[in-house]
């Protein structure tokens, strides 16, 4: 879709240049009214339709916390009709990227911060999270003297959870609030969703909504220091899980900013923008995500698979027998996996839930015998839920199949395994899995 942008009378000065709104004074009112003091004459509006503007966004490039690679530039991208993207790359990746303190690519995310620093007002973004464990997509405000830690956060995938959102502020790194609240949505149905904060200093509070439904007010620690707006996703250390996948994305549709008057704070100079080179220059396809990692069966030796290195190879067997890449082996040429006499190899595919419907398509030869696809719904640690399998036999040539199928209740991840029979020798290639759509719930 070709979107277009919205500026409401008299923003298109600040859009183009993002002037501090200067605080006015005004007394408190009995009765709170959160639209009272908007002031819809001074809007910002980005619907990324121009790309990634250096005249309003600086480009992640950073890290923070532990066990992660950072924030990269090159997982910052767009499309032409103006969707951000920002890709993550979790612990079955094995591309070219290299993150901080790193010498592969594995747990990068990425970011976009604004330039500005805005004041008291109605932050909103509309996006699709990203939708697996390990990475938590957010939506923050940030600013930290050294003596203080200003910040107001919406947090998504917390606790293995895509029903729950953290919502947190805070004053200095003890002064904080912070609410586990439950999401009125799955947050990771692959549907657009608008999440949004309202940060007032008169009175003092923040009211924290997804698509409108208010899930959490604090009117305690309440920052009144201007801040950077926030977009991006990032590998924490465990609270957000273990990144079983290969390469997912946030996409971001707009970001829209719109001032309170009346409300005090202090105010900031805009950032220097980042370097030229930082910046996505062209636009690029959006992609579609595989669900299942290292779906191609790519290797560049046909060496036996190891299931003993984490996040080199995603395929593992539970134990050593005849299973192979083998190079050449594949549809046109590619390479495919082989797997003999009752062996199979197996992955984990997180963040599922319940409400959730998905295809998964693949292609098997069968060169004797016969074997099949095992699709095992799960809780995340226990017994297996339900099972369904995509059977292959008689198959002289590379034989496509699908099968669409929806999730029992208490669902959490899947485990895809690839099985030949005793005395069978069968070769797997081009594997696709991915959500189909999001199921009506039961009241």
């Amino acid at each position: 879709m070709k979107k277009t942008a919205i500026l409401l009378s008299g923003a298109f000065l600040l859009a183009a240049a993002f002037p501090l709104l200067a605080a006015c004074e005004g007394g408190t009112s009995s009765e709170f009214d959160p639209d009272a003091n908007l002031d819809t004459e001074n809007v910002f509006f980005d619907d990324f339709t121009e790309g990634v503007r250096s005249e309003y966004w600086n480009i992640g490039n950073s890290k923070w916390g532990t066990d992660n690679g950072g924030v990269l530039p090159e997982n910052v991208k767009y499309t032409e009709d103006g969707i951000l993207i920002l890709q993550c790359n979790g612990d079955n990746y094995v591309g070219e990227l290299r993150g901080h303190g790193n010498d592969h690519g594995r747990r990068t995310g990425a970011q976009i911060i604004s330039r500005e620093y805005f004041g008291p007002g109605r932050f909103e973004v509309r996006m699709k999270c990203l939708p697996r464990f390990g990475s938590t997509t957010a939506f923050w405000t940030y600013y930290n003297n050294g003596a203080n830690n200003y910040e107001i956060d919406i947090e998504l995938n917390v606790e293995q959870d895509f029903t729950k959102v953290w919502n947190t502020n805070w004053l200095t790194l003890e002064q904080t609030d912070h609410y586990v609240a439950e999401s009125p949505i799955v947050n990771n149905d692959g549907e657009w969703h608008t999440y949004k904060f309202e940060w007032h200093t008169n009175p003092a509070r923040i009211d924290y909504y997804i698509d409108d439904v208010l899930t959490h007010t604090s009117q305690v620690f309440v920052p009144d220091v201007a801040m950077p707006i926030n977009i991006g996703n990032w590998f924490p250390s465990g609270w957000a899980g273990s990144p079983d996948f290969e390469t997912d994305y946030t996409f971001v549709d707009w970001f829209r900013y719109t001032p309170y008057l009346n409300n005090d704070y202090t105010a900031m100079e805009k950032d220097a923008a980042s370097p030229d080179e930082l910046y996505p220059a062209e636009p690029v396809e959006l992609p579609v995500a595989n669900l299942i990692s290292n779906a191609q069966m790519e290797s560049d030796l046909e060496i036996p698979i190891s299931n003993s290195v984490a996040g080199m190879n995603a395929w593992r067997q539970g134990r050593a027998g005849e299973v192979a890449f083998v190079a050449g082996g594949g549809i046109d040429g590619s390479s495919a996996i082989e797997i003999k006499d009752g062996h199979s190899v197996y992955q984990y595919i997180s963040g599922m839930h319940e409400s959730f419907e998905l295809t998964l398509r693949g292609s098997a030869k069968t060169i004797s015998g016969s074997g099949r696809i095992v699709i095992e719904c799960m809780p995340l640690y226990t017994q297996t839920l339900q099972e369904y399998t995509i059977e292959f036999s008689d198959c002289a040539d590379f034989t496509e199949k699908s099968l669409t199928f929806t999730l029992p209740e208490g669902t959490q991840r899947l485990r895809i395994s690839l099985e030949a029979d005793e005395g069978s020798d069968v070769m797997f290639d081009n594997l696709f899995c991915n959500l189909t759509k999001k199921m009506a719930q039961s009241a």
